[in-house]
C-alpha cells in the first residue's frame, strides 16, 4: 500500500528529464514556452514572457521565438505546437519557467492540499515524447520545490509593480553586504542557483538584487 501512494504522489526525477538554465550557452537558439491555466490568469503571460526572453538575452542566447498558452499542464500534449515551431526554426532548446510551467501531476489544485504535488516520473516520460529530441530547460532548478516556484513568481511580479516588499532592517543590511559578490559572481556567467548556494541567501533575494543590478 505504501509502495502504491509513493508511486501516486511521489515528484519524479525532473533533472533526468529538463536540463538547468545554466545548460544554455550564449548562440543557443531557445524557443520560450509560457503557459497559464485559465483565462483569468492571462494578465500574467507577459510578464512570464518578458522575464524569460531578457534572462536568456543576457546569457547571450538567441530567442528565435515565443509561444503563449491558456491551457491546464496535466497533459503534455499542449506543448505540441511549440515544439513544432522551435524544430522549424532549428532551435537547441524548448525553455519555461519552470517544470510546472511544461506539466503538472494530475490531481495537482492550487487551493487544497494538492497544492504541493509535483509531476510523476509518469508525467515526465510523456513529456520527453512529446519533446520529441527536442531539449527542455527550465529557469529554476527543475526540482525546484513548489513553495520556491511560488516565491519566485511572487517576487516577479511585485517587481513588475514596482513593489518588493520588505524585511527586517538588521537582517536586511547583513544580506544586503553580500549584494556586491553576488553581482560579481554574476559576471563571472556564475548562474543565479550557484550564487544562492555560495552565498547562503535565498534565490529570490538573488533575483531581486541582480534585477535591481540591472536596472541601474
Amino acid at each position: 500500500m505504501t509502495s502504491l501512494v509513493h508511486r501516486r504522489f511521489a515528484p519524479g526525477p525532473a533533472r533526468d528529464y529538463i536540463l538547468p538554465w545554466d545548460s544554455i550557452k550564449p548562440g543557443d537558439g531557445i524557443l520560450i514556452a509560457c503557459r497559464v491555466s485559465r483565462h483569468q490568469q492571462d494578465k500574467n503571460l507577459p510578464g512570464q514572457e518578458a522575464f524569460l526572453v531578457r534572462e536568456a538575452k543576457r546569457g547571450g542566447a538567441v530567442v528565435f521565438d515565443t509561444y503563449r498558452a491558456e491551457v491546464s499542464g496535466f497533459d503534455p500534449l499542449w506543448l505540441l505546437p511549440a515544439v513544432r515551431r522551435a524544430k522549424e526554426l532549428g532551435a537547441k532548446f524548448l525553455v519555461a519557467d519552470s517544470t510546472d510551467r511544461f506539466v503538472r501531476h494530475p490531481a495537482f489544485k492550487s487551493t487544497d492540499k494538492c497544492k504541493d504535488l509535483q509531476a510523476r516520473k509518469f508525467e515526465l516520460e510523456d513529456l520527453l515524447v512529446v519533446a520529441d529530441g527536442l531539449q527542455l530547460v527550465t529557469f529554476l532548478d527543475p526540482e525546484a520545490p513548489p513553495r520556491e516556484v511560488e516565491r519566485h513568481r511572487s517576487l516577479r511580479g511585485q517587481l513588475e509593480k514596482g513593489n518588493v516588499g520588505g524585511r527586517p532592517q538588521r537582517k536586511k543590511h547583513r544580506r544586503q553586504k553580500l549584494r556586491p559578490r553576488a553581482i560579481t559572481m554574476r559576471e563571472h556567467e556564475m548562474s543565479y542557483r550557484e550564487i544562492s548556494d555560495v552565498l547562503k541567501v535565498p534565490l529570490a533575494t538573488v533575483f531581486r538584487w541582480l534585477k535591481s543590478h540591472v536596472s541601474s
